[in-house]
């Protein structure tokens, strides 16, 4: 089942053309502070990625995520950032919040994804970078985010910066599978009510 995820992701990496990001306004906006791997999960092999430490998020390895992600029925959240990138720093302010990673580590497989990175993030796909997980996802730019449900649908994509109580909503959304019954406005409603 790995391999035949692995292989679908590939194949939807070589349909959806490549993500270039020219045109992206640069900034001095240093990037996000890298510190070793989370501890509950053995190191890739050699040659792979090995994640940042964005926030307080419990980040993970791609093959990883998805391994777990099939065996416990759960969904990836991917987050794809980028150096010299203002709403990035918000996103990893919000990513930091208790509440928020709490959630996401409760409830979802990470990964984060250096949307602008070429280097190979998988050891069953050399062809998964953040690059081409960007180009996967139909992405423009960063900040953005993709969940991905345990059978490797895209289930959710959602591009650019947001503010606490829309990016809550947004995970409870993708957690609670809404996304089968009800758009996110249909579903932002029903607790307005």
């Amino acid at each position: 089942m790995k391999v035949l995820f692995a292989i679908l992701l590939a194949s939807i990496m070589l349909v959806s053309g490549c993500i270039s990001g020219n045109g992206d306004t640069e900034t001095t906006t240093p990037a996000p502070t890298t510190t070793a791997a989370p501890t509950t999960v053995a190191p890739p092999p050699e040659g792979i990625r090995a994640p940042v430490q964005i926030g307080a998020v419990e980040w993970t390895y791609y093959d990883y995520a998805v391994e777990a992600a099939m065996e416990e029925d759960t969904h990836i959240f991917f987050y794809f950032w980028r150096d010299l990138c203002p709403f990035c720093d918000n996103m990893r302010e919000l990513l930091a919040d208790p509440d928020v990673s709490e959630f996401i580590n409760a409830n979802f497989k990470s990964v984060e994804v250096d949307i602008r990175s070429h280097e190979p993030m998988s050891e069953a796909s050399s062809s998964v970078t953040g690059a081409a997980l960007g180009s996967t996802f139909h992405l423009m730019g960063a900040p953005s985010m993709g969940f991905v449900n345990s059978r490797g649908e895209i289930v959710y994509v959602v591009p650019g910066y947001k503010e606490k109580t829309e990016f809550t909503y947004i995970l409870m959304y993708v957690n609670s599978g809404s996304y089968t019954d009800m758009s996110f406005t249909e579903y932002v409603k029903s607790f307005q009510q």
